[in-house]
């Protein structure tokens, strides 16, 4: 019952759901294991990489650079920056990553045999509203414990 909105959100068909049985069947050494079976996934020791979120983030930049306009006046420019999305990392509801490094460390304090359900979001468009934050990814992980 407690697991009933994590299978409600699987059913729209936005993101990834490992189930218990799911991981017990895989037998995976580590979650970052778990998660190179998705597609557009990429975990390594300094974090986790989602294709979606590497195209980046687009901010505008403040750097005002002098330009040569074609009537050869001068002319300053705002140059767009691209920043990697965040990939947020949920334990039981619980937000406890800010970066990926973060969330490297929280996928690594948890063994696979104590998660109950493991959802993995892999891009804006595809997050639910509880895990829209500041995120461009989200993977919310449910334990057996809670």
């Amino acid at each position: 019952p407690r697991l009933g909105e994590v299978y409600a959100r699987a059913a729209r068909g936005w993101g990834k759901l490992f189930t218990e049985e799911d991981i017990r069947r895989q037998n995976p050494s580590d979650l970052k294991a778990l998660l190179n079976t998705v597609p557009t996934v990429h975990t390594n020791d300094r974090g986790i990489t989602i294709n979606r979120c590497q195209t980046g983030l687009d901010a505008l930049g403040m750097a005002l650079s002098g330009a040569r306009g074609e009537s050869g006046g001068s002319g300053a420019q705002l140059s767009a920056k691209r920043w990697p999305g965040k990939v947020q990392v949920y334990v039981d509801g619980l937000r406890l990553s800010d970066d990926v490094e973060d969330a490297a460390k929280v996928l690594k304090g948890i063994h696979p045999s104590s998660v109950a359900a493991m959802e993995v979001y892999t891009g804006v468009s595809r997050l639910p509203g509880e895990f829209h934050a500041d995120a461009c990814a989200a993977i919310a992980i449910w334990t057996k414990a809670y």
